[in-house]
C-alpha cells in the first residue's frame, strides 16, 4: 500500500469512528484474507442498498468503512456520489479527482467521474438532502457489486493445494512400496506373500494420480477465476492463463 493510500485510509477510518458509524463500532474487521474480502463486499452491498433508498449518509458510512478495510480506489467513486447527493460539492469533487488519478480506477468509472467533475464545477451548490444524481453509484466500479469477489478463487486454489498435497504424499508412499517390491520380486515374478503389497501399491498410486488431477483442476480454476474477476477492459488487453501439473507441483502461468 502506498503512503498516500494509507493516509487516505487512516483518515477515513478516523472520520467514521468520530461520527459513531454503527458498522465501524459494532463489526470487528476479520483477519482472515477471505473473510476480509467477504466483509468488504457486505459493507459495499449495504452501501448500495442504502444509496438506492436515498439514505446517503448511511451509504457513505458503509463505503468509507469498506475503503478503510480495503482501500480499493473504485470505492472512492461511490463516496463521491454520496457527497454529491448530500450537497457537499467540494468534497465530492475531491473524491472524484482522487479516484480519477488512482492507478487502479475502473476505466468506465473514470470517464463518468471526469464528466461529474465538469458538471459540479459549473453548477451551483445543491442543498443537503436534495435530489439524488441521475445515476446511482457505478456498480461496475466496486468489486462486490460486479461480483469481483476473490473468495471463489481462494477456495479453488485451496482445493488445488490439498489435491497436490495428497498426490505428493501418496506418490512418495507408492515409490517406497514399488522399491520394496522390486527387491522382493525377480523377473516380474513375485512371491505369494507380496500379493497384499501389490494391491496396496495399486491403491496408493491411484490415490496419488487422483490427487494430482484434483490439484491441477483446482489451481487452473483459481487462475481462471482471477482472470474473470478482473474488469472487462483489463481482460480484453490479452490476459490469459495456462495451467500446468507435474509430479509434486501444479500451478498456472500466463499474463494478467
Amino acid at each position: 500500500m502506498t503512503p498516500s493510500r494509507l493516509a487516505v485510509s487512516v483518515s477515513l477510518l478516523l472520520a467514521a469512528l468520530a461520527t459513531g458509524s454503527p458498522a465501524a463500532a459494532d463489526e470487528p474487521v476479520p483477519t482472515d484474507p477471505a473473510a476480509r474480502t467477504a466483509f468488504v463486499q457486505k459493507l459495499t452491498d449495504e452501501g448500495l442498498t442504502a444509496y438506492q433508498a436515498r439514505d446517503y449518509r448511511k451509504a457513505n458510512e458503509r463505503f468509507q468503512h469498506a475503503y478503510a478495510v480495503d482501500p480499493d480506489p473504485n470505492l472512492l467513486y461511490n463516496m463521491a456520489k454520496c457527497f454529491e447527493a448530500l450537497g457537499d460539492k467540494q468534497t465530492a469533487i475531491e473524491k472524484y479527482e482522487i479516484f480519477i488519478n488512482s492507478p487502479g480506477a475502473d476505466s468506465s468509472g473514470r470517464v463518468k467521474a471526469q464528466e461529474a467533475v465538469k458538471v459540479l464545477r459549473g453548477s451551483p451548490p445543491v442543498a443537503p438532502g436534495g435530489s439524488p444524481p441521475a445515476a446511482a453509484p457505478a456498480t461496475g466500479a466496486t468489486p462486490s457489486s460486479s461480483g469481483r469477489s476473490a473468495v471463489p478463487a481462494v477456495v479453488a486454489f485451496s482445493v488445488g493445494g490439498i489435491g497436490i498435497a495428497v498426490g505428493s504424499i501418496f506418490g512418495i508412499s507408492a515409490l517406497g512400496k514399488r522399491s520394496d517390491l522390486d527387491s522382493a520380486c525377480s523377473s516380474r515374478l513375485c512371491p505369494p506373500k507380496s500379493k497384499d503389497d501389490i494391491t496396496s501399491l495399486k491403491t496408493t498410486s491411484t490415490i496419488s494420480t487422483i490427487g494430482f488431477i484434483v490439484g491441477g483442476v483446482g489451481v487452473a480454476a483459481g487462475g481462471l477465476l482471477l482472470v474473470l474477476n478482473r474488469p472487462s477492459a483489463e481482460r480484453s488487453a490479452g490476459a490469459h492463463v495456462s495451467p500446468y501439473v507435474g509430479v509434486g507441483t501444479a500451478g498456472v502461468t500466463g499474463s494478467f
